[in-house]
């Protein structure tokens, strides 16, 4: 599937075979010292059964996420935000034309939740902060498999 970069309007290919395939549900790895959790939650029932899980197993942790017009962005947010253990989110801006635009994820984020949020271009997600805390991703398989290509994971 082709994408044009809202950027730098080129023509990228989003999700090629086999990274559009992921089957991520509490796939628990360690990348580079940091311990990541990938999970393809793309509801607010998902994403709060997730953030549960990952309060109750790390105590606390990062989230980075990003998420398609379609969904209930609201909802997920609200189940980020009520959920115990997430110090960090980070809203990436993937480059596909059916997103979320990630300042309207940080928008909303700030009505929730005085924790941190920050804005992370599709390109920049392997320059995110390594840190001792654990690193959720979650919110579409879109952004999995871009996290994934990355950071140089194997689905």
């Amino acid at each position: 599937m082709l994408f044009r970069s809202r950027y730098t309007g080129e023509q990228i290919c989003a999700d090629p075979s086999p990274w559009h395939r992921l089957a991520c549900r509490y796939d628990e790895r360690t990348d580079r010292g940091r311990v990541l959790l990938l999970d393809a939650a793309h509801t607010a029932q998902s994403v709060e059964k997730l953030m549960d899980y990952a309060g109750r197993r790390y105590g606390s942790f990062s989230v980075l996420f990003a998420a398609l017009s379609d969904k209930d962005i609201a909802g997920m947010l609200k189940a980020m935000a009520v959920g115990k253990g997430l110090e960090q989110l980070y809203a990436v801006d993937l480059y596909d034309p059916r997103a979320f635009v990630a300042c309207e994820v940080l928008e909303r984020w700030q009505g929730l939740s005085a924790k941190p949020a920050t804005l992370v271009p599709e390109a920049a997600i392997s320059t995110i902060p390594e840190c001792d805390d654990p690193l959720v991703v979650c919110g579409s398989f879109r952004l999995l498999s871009a996290f994934m290509r990355a950071r140089g994971l194997r689905p």
